[in-house]
């Protein structure tokens, strides 16, 4: 992996948890940014190399579901793993439906740590499968697209040679005094 398949963004306006996320993340081998609000975060979304984001639910402008929805309609936008403090499961399902990769429960236990660099490298590697899937099948659209026009191209080369060959027969067939002879080559 490139540094730029390392960048982590959290999205966090909680300065001390910030922090230990951050030195937890570069030990897992992450470089990781952060930044305290929504419109900062998606900002630095947009300005790209970012790999996956860590969204807090909670922030001061709103919340992380209003980020999900601005990053709906961005192409390419990397996987997000969404966090939350609150035991509201129904937030978690918000953020599934909103197009979160993953949720992980906040706590400064160390098995949240754990468990949001499990989430990441699990969300980046979906995201990467994804993109892959996505050329692949851009691939077989063209190749069939073009094996499409190849077709075509073909069928009608044999269509005007078909053409061709019955009119040279129409021809004999006019030509020919035998009663027989014309036959076959009308039946030809």
């Amino acid at each position: 992996m490139d540094d730029a398949e390392l960048r982590v963004l959290h999205i966090d306006d909680d300065e001390a948890l910030t922090r230990l996320v951050a030195k937890s993340l570069a030990r897992r081998g992450y470089v990781v940014e952060n930044t305290a609000s929504a419109e900062e975060g998606l900002a630095r979304i947009r300005a790209g190399g970012i790999r996956a984001v860590v969204l807090d639910h909670y922030l001061r402008s709103g919340t992380g579901l209003n980020v999900l929805s601005s990053l709906a309609g961005t192409p390419d936008a990397p996987p997000v793993v969404y966090v939350t403090g609150s035991a509201d499961t129904a937030i978690a399902v918000e953020a599934l439906k909103a197009g979160a990769a993953d949720y992980v429960h906040k706590s400064v236990e160390e098995d949240f740590f754990a468990l949001l660099a499990q989430a990441i490298d699990q969300a980046v590697e979906k995201s990467r499968l994804r993109r892959e899937k996505e050329r692949a099948e851009q691939e077989v659209r063209a190749a069939r697209d073009r094996a499409e026009l190849l077709l075509a191209e073909v069928n009608h080369r044999v269509a005007n040679s078909l053409q061709i060959i019955a009119s040279v027969l129409m021809q004999r067939v006019r030509r020919v005094q035998s009663e027989e002879t014309r036959t076959h080559l009308y039946d030809a």
